[in-house]
């Protein structure tokens, strides 16, 4: 017997339900009653073979005694902890609550049990719809899911499902993606069918985007993981689908070994931060071959895919396990020169482009780039054949400005967008060199004395309103030179893959990490820049030691969106030879 179930009986004893002061319990079990007087020591050795408590007063009136249900959770006790928000959420917090107690009782006693208590749904859906009259007894239903989900309590929700014997589409889309997260559990892949054929049948082919993607979740982990295409297809003419939601079905076809149609999606996507897991189900479904991870690992350098946690450790595995290399987390030092890795001592590549590299990314980006892209999507022919112009009359320019990103990095109070653009303007006068701004033509819009100020200090060029700015920024700090510096907050990350070549796009991403600078202004006006990122971000191998260096676990705080980790993969002994 367990001490917190010592603690129940222990509690009953120190409060007999009887009124006199002088009580004894009798327990009756399967052979003979056993009487207990109030010393709360015997509870734990007799609480197991004696589940059934009598209890009298020495009046010999006798009143049977309940065994304490652990799941009787005081309402009014919980609405209390709620109070103070707004009317028409009480509700709803009340339910999350309760789904969160019911889930820290789970942990301490065991969640199986849960999954056949006798819960008093009624109760608690009477309250909610009492407290909110919007709420009914199926909007309820889906609140309880939707907490079922947040707190990863599969037990309850397979208990409300029993209760709840005619579910709505929300509640059953809920519980599908709910038993998706605990197959191993909720009856394996052929419950996740049933679960499918009940809401195909009440949602008669017609899908949200909510609901279709908690199903895309969890028909992926079933031999009809290919109907996730249609899902996909309906829930796209409302909007696009999630990263997540592409990821799964590619870790679907990965894990099937349809490795074409896997990473088909993944580069349809690539532009979007992509989860892990598809990652991790390649690694663990293709041969263990240096040539498989380096179709991953270009794939991570050219769309800028570094990976969390869990693609950090199956690449350590992969490389450990099949590869014969050593693998250690491992951090960038400086060592007076440049930086080397902190457990092998390697030197790591910097961003910094050579005359030549700077040469052949120029020559690609405007006689190929711009020939074979749709790079200006929504720009006339009228307006590039100007601002080509515009460039070749009055550039090279040093300080190249995005001019929107730039007005709306720090709003200072009291300041409009235009004053902040007119402070760093300022910023970069007091630096020297040639400045050019690119703006929208809603700009003219703006405070009058900021743009005449700015016209005098320096080059504002004002593009569409519809137009994409990004290519008009890089035309001009590329046309400018090697030295040129592009300031935006913006990562450009999507145009890498333009490129096509990987080679050419690992130049695009040198030279924009080393060229592109972060801006913000404070509140008194004063501009700061962040100094570009020093290390190629990129997997890179040296080729005379052959140690690898992969980076990993982006930094989200980082205004270039560059990895904060790296693995160091060095090979053994008997790999060298």
């Amino acid at each position: 017997m367990n001490l917190n179930t010592a603690k129940v009986l222990g509690r009953l004893l120190r409060n007999p339900v009887g009124g006199s002061t002088i009580q004894r319990h009798v327990f009756q079990g399967s052979h003979r009653p056993f009487l207990l007087r109030n010393t709360p020591q015997d509870a734990t050795a007799i609480f197991n073979n004696f589940p059934t408590i009598r209890n009298s007063s020495s009046s010999v009136s006798h009143h049977e005694i309940k065994r304490e249900n652990k799941y009787n959770v005081d309402i009014n006790e919980l609405e209390s902890t709620v109070s103070g928000i707004r009317a028409h959420v009480v509700a709803r917090a009340l339910v999350d609550v309760w789904v969160e107690r019911m889930t820290l009782i789970c942990k301490e006693f065991g969640f199986a049990e849960l999954m056949d208590a006798n819960l008093d749904w009624s109760a608690l859906i009477n309250r909610c719809k009492e407290l909110d009259h919007i709420l009914n007894k199926d909007t309820v239903g889906g609140v309880i899911m939707n907490s079922c989900l947040k707190h990863q309590n599969f037990a309850l929700a397979h208990n409300y499902m029993n209760w709840n014997r005619n579910p709505t589409l929300s509640v059953l889309t809920n519980f599908m993606k709910i038993c998706g997260e605990n197959i191993d559990v909720c009856g394996g892949e052929d419950r996740l069918i049933q679960i499918y054929e009940k809401i195909k049948t009440k949602n008669k082919g017609v899908w949200d985007r909510d609901s279709g993607e908690r199903v895309i979740y969890s028909i992926c982990k079933t031999r009809l993981w290919k109907d996730s295409f249609e899902i996909l297809e309906a829930i796209s003419v409302g909007g696009e689908p999630s990263p997540s939601c592409y990821g799964n079905v590619a870790e679907a076809a990965f894990r099937n070994y349809e490795f074409d149609v896997g990473w088909k999606i993944l580069h349809e996507q690539a532009n979007r931060p992509l989860p892990d897991e598809p990652f991790v189900a390649w690694l663990n479904a293709c041969d263990p071959t240096e040539e498989n991870m380096k179709t991953l690992l270009e794939f991570m350098d050219m769309y800028d895919q570094y990976g969390y946690q869990k693609l950090s450790s199956a690449i350590k595995v992969y490389y450990s396990t099949n590869l014969g290399y050593k693998a250690e987390d491992t951090d960038a030092v400086p060592d007076g020169v440049g930086f080397v890795c902190k457990v092998c001592k390697n030197p790591l590549n910097t961003n910094t482009l050579s005359d030549e590299e700077f040469r052949v990314l120029q020559d690609h980006f405007f006689n190929r780039v711009l020939k074979s892209e749709d790079l200006f999507m929504n720009t006339t022919g009228e307006e590039l054949q100007s601002y080509k112009t515009f460039i070749e009359e009055t550039g090279p320019f040093d300080w190249i400005l995005d001019g929107l990103n730039v007005s709306y990095c720090k709003a200072r109070s009291g300041n409009s967008p235009a004053g902040v653009l007119w402070d760093a303007v300022r910023h970069f006068n007091s630096q020297r060199g040639k400045i050019l701004i690119i703006g929208r033509k809603h700009m003219m819009q703006w405070a009058v004395k900021y743009i005449n100020r700015i016209r005098r200090n320096s080059r504002l060029y004002l593009i569409n309103d519809d137009s994409e700015d990004d290519p008009f920024l890089i035309w001009a700090t590329l046309k400018s030179g090697p030295r040129a510096k592009l300031i935006s907050n913006d990562l450009l990350r999507n145009h890498s893959f333009r490129l096509q070549d990987p080679e050419l796009g690992r130049l695009f991403k040198r030279w924009r990490l080393s060229q592109q600078l972060s801006i913000n202004v404070d509140n008194r006006g004063r501009t700061f820049l962040r100094p570009f990122v020093e290390i190629v971000p990129s997997p890179q191998k040296n080729p005379i030691t052959g140690h690898w260096h992969v980076p990993c676990e982006q930094d989200t705080q980082s205004p270039y969106d560059v990895p904060n980790k790296w693995i160091c993969l060095s090979p053994t002994v008997d790999k060298q030879k």
